[in-house]
């Protein structure tokens, strides 16, 4: 039995710029302080990893236990996932893997896409009642939280890197000042919640 979770959102900087930023995140971050995850210390992939397969990596819990965590897909500025599997925690003996999915599409005028979702297969039906009772609600609204503070973190560090050649391509600080904040407008988050 698979539960999925969906959020996505647009933010203005150029898909070559959002791919590489989102690639070395810390996905695990999504569930973080949920009362029924233990702690974790866990690795990211650095932007020259890109073999689907080629690297696993162990993710460590404070209580003891680890799962196994590694790239599934790579395409470079358009996609990737990756899959946290092998729990050793007897909490999580319902929990077959958890797959992380981003996909990019660039919108044209310096806009990016960005689609995350995150799959979850259970050993049976009784794991799927418990996660729809306990856990979807929490795990969307810290995947929801979690795109929106990535994004719109990226999105601001990128216009206070690029406000001078913003500013160089305008006439007058006065309409420079309006595209910095026309690009904070631009900015929006959805999500999709099944």
């Amino acid at each position: 039995m698979t539960k999925d979770l969906h959020s996505f959102a647009r933010i203005a900087v150029p898909l070559p710029e959002v791919f590489p930023h989102f690639f070395t995140l810390n996905l695990l971050e999504v569930f973080d302080k949920l009362w029924y995850v233990p702690k974790f210390l866990s690795p990211t992939f650095k932007n020259n990893f890109s073999k689907p397969g080629a690297g696993n990596y162990i993710v460590y819990f404070n209580n003891d236990n680890t799962a196994r965590y590694h790239l599934l897909t790579f395409r470079r500025d358009k996609s990737f996932s990756t899959q946290i599997n092998d729990f050793t925690a007897i909490r999580f003996s319902g929990l077959e893997f958890v797959e992380c999915h981003f996909s990019f599409s660039d919108l044209g005028q310096g806009k990016t896409h960005i689609q995350f979702e995150y799959l979850f297969k259970l050993r049976s039906r009784f794991w799927g009642l418990l996660f729809e009772t306990l856990a979807r609600k929490a795990i969307q609204r810290h995947l929801d939280t979690f795109l929106i503070q990535a994004a719109k973190g990226y999105e601001q560090f990128w216009i206070l890197k690029h406000r001078e050649a913003l500013g160089k391509n305008n006439k007058s600080k006065k309409s420079s000042d309006m595209n910095y904040l026309s690009a904070f407008t631009n900015l929006s988050f959805y999500s999709s919640k099944n």
